[in-house]
């Protein structure tokens, strides 16, 4: 768990399931990518995640997505 203080910022690099929570109304996401959002490039299913991450562990590679 990480709580950013306002100016802060996370690296999420891909393969990696991140949730976020909003602790105010008024509390913003910036999210800064290389190219448009494609909603088929994200696993949006937590258990679809864990196969795929076991999937790609047996097979000795780096998960990405």
């Amino acid at each position: 768990t990480f709580r950013l203080e306002p100016g802060s910022a996370l690296h999420i690099p891909p393969g990696i399931w991140a949730l976020e929570r909003y602790l105010t109304a008024d509390a913003l996401l910036l999210v800064l990518c290389d190219r448009p959002y494609e909603p088929e490039d994200y696993l949006t299913d937590p258990e679809v995640f864990r196969a795929y991450r076991r999937q790609a562990s047996s097979e000795g590679e780096k998960p990405s997505v």
